[in-house]
């Protein structure tokens, strides 16, 4: 009788374990190529802001006690007419994987960066659809009305264009205008109006931030001698 040795048993194939493996390293792929895309869109928004001088802008306006500015983009900022076109993508033909960033997510990004601070507000500004440049970014709209109001402009004979930028909380027409000390020597009451509108001395000074009060000695149009300020 002739005996044989005993075949080897199969080996397992343990497929789970395979496509667990390859589907973790496929993970750890997707995961490094989206960091370092994620990378390159900061990068983006950081030169934005460098090229467009946003912190310069803002101050500027500000000292010119405004509550808003608008920047123009440049034009290698100001996206493509579809919006969804991808501006750097990254691939891995080994595991199949791409990852891109598009002019959707970098101007998403530039609003989450700029507009961040809870008493700052704004927007990107797109071309409207009659533009020739339509679906392009125009600019970039930024307000802080909330930290600072728009100065009040006072229009008198002797200045059409006296500014006032400093405010008392909850202060009058009447009462701004005695702690400016603009009240006529002579007692003579001053007439206040917004157009052609008569504004009351208890109105709030804060509903004509931004606004020109037109002040007037009353009966000045009937005085041809002038009144003494």
């Amino acid at each position: 009788m002739i005996f044989q040795s005993p075949k080897p048993p199969l080996t397992d194939l343990n497929a789970t374990d395979i496509v667990r493996q390859a589907k973790e390293e496929r993970q750890a792929c997707h995961d490094r190529l989206s960091a370092r895309i994620e990378k390159k869109l900061e990068g983006r928004v950081s030169s934005f802001l460098k090229l467009h001088k946003i912190d310069y802008h803002i101050r500027q306006a500000a000292n010119h006690g405004l509550n808003e500015v608008r920047i123009s983009i440049q034009p290698k900022f100001r996206g493509a007419f579809d919006l969804s076109e991808p501006i750097d993508e990254l691939c891995d033909a080994q595991f199949n994987i791409r990852v891109m960033y598009n002019h959707n997510a970098f101007f998403k990004a530039l609003e989450t960066h700029v507009f961040k601070e809870d008493h700052i507000d704004g927007h990107i500004v797109f071309a409207r659809d009659d533009d020739h440049q339509a679906g392009k970014a125009r600019e970039i709209f930024i307000t802080w009305e909330a930290l600072m109001p728009s100065p009040l402009t006072l229009d008198f004979l002797w200045d059409a264009n006296y500014t006032v930028s400093e405010f008392v909380e909850n202060e009058t027409i009447g009462a701004m205008i005695e702690r400016l000390d603009l009240r006529p020597r002579d007692g003579t009451p001053l007439v206040v109006r917004n157009g052609r509108r008569r504004v009351g001395p208890n109105s709030q000074v804060s509903t004509y931030f931004g606004k020109t009060l037109t002040l007037r000695p009353e009966g000045i149009e009937n005085n041809p001698q002038g009144i003494d300020l």
